[in-house]
């Protein structure tokens, strides 16, 4: 049987990281990382063993952005180099999934951008897997080579076909994924939603958390890909500036009024189920400022780490104006916001129509709205 064949990108971040002069980590570039990497898979290969169930390593590209960069740097012009660079690698007919090698602070913002921007991924019946490592790979006891060997293995796995994050034995679903950890191992969640599959003496799948989202119904699928086909979407179009405002007990009517100046749309955290200070007569001014009059699109999820918005309570912001995040992630919006911007511009009632659909499995829609969403 001919061996499967992976391309990694490398992208930096703590994985890839050594010491400099000052002692501190910062990435390396990208031909020590190649190589490394070749010489540990080479001699894991000189064995002789078979891996598991699956068998044998896949064979692998390796390739890397220009400048691999710490993960903290993030900007949204990284997501187009990066998924611009991972579109035309998953295209190849040669390559049966791609591996992305990218640093945990911002590690799920970008594996949710991505999977918004290659729509249709699932019609190549390929795997793409974004992971990191919280110890370098250089060091003796490393996360990192366990992270690399289980998402080479991954990528090689057709039945995925999506954008997943792989971290310590679990696999989630790219765009419904947190860092909830900054010192274990175990440092990425799926809050409101199940691990698509684990790692342990072989690899088990939850085949309903996998086909659950009503975005792989096809014809809900042909509507948001122009047809049944793969196509990237980037965001050169224009970058908008999307940004995350935490309600807090004090918050003031100039704050709200500053991050609807300074960005395109926001996010806005909310209490609970989606509350807010709403017998504050200043912030519901300055939100019904930023929404109706400067005609911004602003989302609200909730601050707690599981949970969904419901707006049912006499604190909610429903009347406002607020596009409902559901259960969806801070990560998930934002980039949500990003991929619907550049794609339809600032027209509040489009970018609101489309948010509120799931379109890659981001949200969780109540099964009473969703033909009502659908019909929209």
């Amino acid at each position: 049987m001919k061996k499967k064949k992976i391309v990694v990108i490398y992208t930096g971040g703590t994985i890839g990281s050594l010491p400099n002069d000052s002692g501190l980590l910062r990435p390396e570039r990208s031909q020590i990382m190649e190589d490394s990497i070749r010489d540990y898979l080479s001699g894991i290969e000189s064995l002789g063993v078979k891996i598991g169930e699956i068998g044998v390593l896949p064979e692998f590209e390796f390739t890397a952005i220009e400048r691999p960069f710490d993960s903290s740097d993030l900007d949204p012009k990284h997501w187009d180099v990066l998924g611009a660079k991972l579109f035309n690698e998953i295209q190849k007919s040669d390559i049966d999934g791609a591996v992305v090698l990218h640093g945990t602070d911002t590690l799920a913002y970008t594996a949710s951008a991505l999977a918004f921007m290659i729509e249709g991924l699932h019609l190549l019946n390929k795997t793409v897997v974004v992971t990191g490592a919280q110890l370098s790979f250089f060091e003796t006891r490393s996360d990192a080579k366990n992270q690399l060997i289980s998402a080479i293995l991954l990528a090689s796995n057709s039945r995925l076909r999506e954008v997943v994050v792989y971290f310590d034995n679990r696999v989630l679903r790219a765009c419904r994924t947190t860092k909830s950890d900054s010192f274990s191992f175990n440092a990425f969640d799926s809050p409101n939603f199940p691990e698509l599959a684990h790692f342990g003496v072989t690899l088990s799948e939850h085949p309903t958390a996998r086909f659950s989202s009503r975005a792989w119904n096809v014809d809900l699928t042909r509507r948001f890909t122009n047809g049944t086909r793969i196509q990237f979407y980037n965001f050169r179009n224009r970058i908008y500036r999307i940004g995350v405002l935490k309600i807090f007990p004090g918050i003031s009517e100039n704050t709200i009024n500053s991050f609807f100046s300074e960005y395109d749309a926001l996010v806005i955290e909310g209490y609970g189920a989606g509350n807010g200070p709403i017998g504050h007569e200043g912030f519901l001014r300055a939100l019904n400022n930023g929404i109706h009059i400067r005609k911004k699109p602003a989302v609200i999820v909730t601050q707690c780490v599981r949970g969904s918005v419901s707006f049912d309570y006499s604190t909610s912001l429903e009347g406002v104006g607020l596009i409902n995040g559901r259960d969806m992630t801070t990560e998930a919006a934002v980039t949500k916001l990003h991929y619907l911007l550049s794609k339809y511009g600032p027209e509040m009632e489009k970018v609101r129509s489309r948010f509120d659909h799931d379109l890659i499995g981001e949200v969780t829609i109540p099964n009473h709205l969703v033909e009502e969403i659908e019909l929209n």
